[in-house]
């Protein structure tokens, strides 16, 4: 049986500076902007903030995503204007963004194809995950920063000082901004920094709405979301042995009360809030026969929950990770098991 990643059939890709970055694009004329699955505030946002500047470069600029915009995104300008199946031979450039492994790009044939071949587009990897190996031709990852926006916002600021042209107008500041609050948690996760919070500033300066980006991320909540939170809640258990929270959401939970998955979001964040636990598990059927578990834990309580996600086929950062299996969710007692 053949495990090996995708990326792991291709050379690595090179650190690009963001001068060299800059001339790559100036040469283009079509630039691609991919949002990493699955759709979040950090990944879309970002890509729509890139694709912004990108355009006030004098280039034309596209932002594609594998999946349909999130209810809980579509307050970002440009949302709509996103697309789902992309040209890949229209665009010179290709930028990938917050996207830790190939295939959660959502287009893995296609991208495969093009990073293979010395004639298509140029694909640049631009991701504050820790990746092994880095896929594309040329990468731009930071893992160090607080989300794929901060690295956005460095090529902004240095680009504007390159070219003397003004790029930070109010939309593009309230999809960085919206980076910021998704990957942060409102500022309120340890990735925090004061390079976030300069940045968060500067967008406020330029026009950002930083009540009405909380207010759409996280209050903007439907009666039904709220009563899919109810049952999670109700659900919730704590194991002794693992101190690890854990609570559950069915396919039936979904259509019952007509929620897409998406819409949980937040969810998992709040199981992780009981004092006794190390970390929270929250189990959803996405989709027939698909199991995703996202996985949280805090500040202090000494878990990394990325070494469980990756034990269970997937990644994230040390705090917030998350994995898909194949299975359902049975009922077993009170509680319930993946078969």
């Amino acid at each position: 049986m053949n495990n090996r990643k995708p990326e792991q059939t291709l050379p690595a890709a090179q650190p690009i500076s963001l001068d060299r970055l800059l001339a790559l694009i100036s040469q283009a004329q079509r630039v691609l902007l991919i949002a990493g699955q699955p759709i979040d505030g950090d990944s879309l946002a970002s890509a729509i903030a890139l694709a912004r500047i990108v355009r006030g470069l004098g280039k034309q600029a596209d932002v594609a995503c594998a999946s349909n915009v999130p209810e809980g995104l579509q307050f970002l300008e440009g949302a709509a204007g996103v697309i789902r199946n992309p040209d890949f031979l229209r665009y010179d450039v290709i930028a990938v963004l917050d996207c830790g492994e190939l295939k959660q790009t959502g287009y893995l044939e296609q991208m495969l194809q093009i990073i293979k071949s010395s004639e298509l587009a140029r694909v640049i990897n631009i991701d504050h995950h820790l990746q092994d190996p880095v896929y594309g031709h040329y990468s731009v990852i930071d893992h160090h920063v607080s989300a794929a926006g901060v690295l956005v916002y460095r090529m902004l600021t240095a680009w504007q000082v390159a070219t003397q042209t003004p790029l930070l107008d109010a939309p593009t500041a309230e999809a960085l901004l919206t980076t910021l609050y998704n990957d942060t948690g409102s500022f309120q996760h340890s990735n925090t920094n004061p390079e976030s919070l300069r940045m968060a500033a500067a967008c406020v300066r330029a026009g950002a709405d930083a009540a009405h980006v909380a207010d759409k991320l996280y209050r903007d909540k439907s009666r039904q979301v709220l009563k899919l939170w109810g049952r999670t809640l109700e659900r919730l258990e704590l194991h002794p042995d693992s101190k690890m929270a854990v609570s559950f959401i069915t396919r039936q939970d979904l259509q019952e009360l007509a929620v897409e998955p998406d819409e949980a979001k937040g969810i998992v964040s709040v199981l992780s809030y009981i004092p006794e636990s190390k970390f929270a598990l929250l189990l959803s059927e996405e989709a027939p026969n698909v199991v995703k578990g996202s996985l949280r834990s805090d500040e202090g309580k000494n878990t990394d929950v990325s070494r469980i996600a990756r034990v269970l086929g997937g990644g994230g950062h040390r705090l917030a990770s998350g994995f898909k299996l194949n299975g359902r969710l049975v009922r077993q007692g009170k509680s319930y098991r993946v078969v």
